[in-house]
């Protein structure tokens, strides 16, 4: 058996380098901190830590510990609180996370039933947010698409617009809406891998989409939008995260040919579990509340620059 104290004195190692510094961090003699490390290594077989003059390093055995034992003690953390919730665990897509949840957790804090809650939001890739959901580390994910795992159940609360940016005075910063084969023919960037846009652009155009091929990818949608800004290609996005910059014209915005492109964000919590408390407030908020609304401005009839 694992005990979490040792495993909670192995991490202090890892994280400040040194049986004296974890000690300190603990409140605990550096002695007891040793004997934790001790212990643990005992039951578990292998040596976890590797003390050096500098520093202590983790061994490859360590390393391989190290993410379950930073899981394990922030399980252990959220079972305690529990018992005496004040602490809401959100996690969310990181589009989601950057551009729509801190205006809600604003207006959730402003009510009656957030006032007196802790929002603790966590930032992922949408298969991670929802890994960290299954396994008990979130009371809620908010994510970009709908989950597979029939062990957790979504909840549609906000269709957000999709479109193309591009720069200003790029040649299809004006005109109607674009075309697959105009759209073709450009650079295509792309953001946040696992955002669910290429599957929403299959379903929208079917083997037509296999012509956007992206050709560079920056990892995030900030990255996204310097890439088109410096003339690197085009992308899509949802419009929410790129209002401040057509507001501002650094960005234009395009509509695509068809009916209106969205993408469908969703709630997610696990099913067949009762939601707590914290939980089941703020997933009535969200669902009342709705998200933010982006301007509606017409980036297309702007005059390129």
């Amino acid at each position: 058996m694992i005990d979490l104290d040792c495993l909670a004195s192995f991490v202090a190692v890892v994280d400040t380098g040194s049986f004296g510094a974890a000690a300190a961090h603990r409140g605990l003699s550096q002695s007891g901190v040793s004997q934790h490390v001790a212990r643990i290594e005992a039951a578990l077989g292998e040596r976890l830590l590797v003390r050096g003059r500098r520093a202590s390093l983790p061994s490859e055995a360590g390393s391989r510990l190290l993410p379950y034992a930073r899981e394990l003690l922030a399980l252990e953390a959220r079972a305690r609180e529990s018992v005496a919730p004040s602490r809401l665990a959100l996690g969310a897509s990181g589009n989601i996370a950057t551009y729509l949840l801190p205006e809600l957790v604003r207006r959730f804090g402003e009510t009656p039933a957030g006032c007196a809650v802790a929002v603790d939001l966590s930032t992922g890739s949408n298969p991670d947010v929802l890994r960290r959901l299954g396994h008990r580390l979130l009371d809620l994910a908010l994510t970009e698409w709908v989950p597979a795992d029939p062990a957790l159940r979504a909840t549609a609360w906000h269709r957000e617009p999709l479109g193309v940016i591009v720069p200003p005075g790029h040649r299809l910063a004006c005109g109607g809406p674009l075309s697959i084969d105009q759209l073709a023919a450009e650079p295509m960037i792309g953001g946040e891998p696992g955002s669910g846009t290429a599957t929403l652009l299959r379903e929208r155009f079917g083997e037509a989409a296999r012509r956007l091929p992206v050709r560079q990818a920056f990892g995030s949608t900030e990255g996204v939008k310097r890439a088109v800004m410096a003339g690197l290609g085009v992308s899509i996005v949802m419009r929410v995260a790129v209002q401040a910059e057509l507001d501002r014209g650094a960005l234009v915005w395009r509509e695509l040919e068809g009916e209106p492109l969205v993408k469908t964000l969703q709630l997610v919590r696990r099913a067949g579990d009762g939601d707590g408390a914290l939980a089941e407030r703020f997933a009535r908020f969200l669902q009342a509340a709705g998200a933010p609304r982006a301007r509606e401005t017409d980036q297309a009839s702007r005059p390129a620059l």
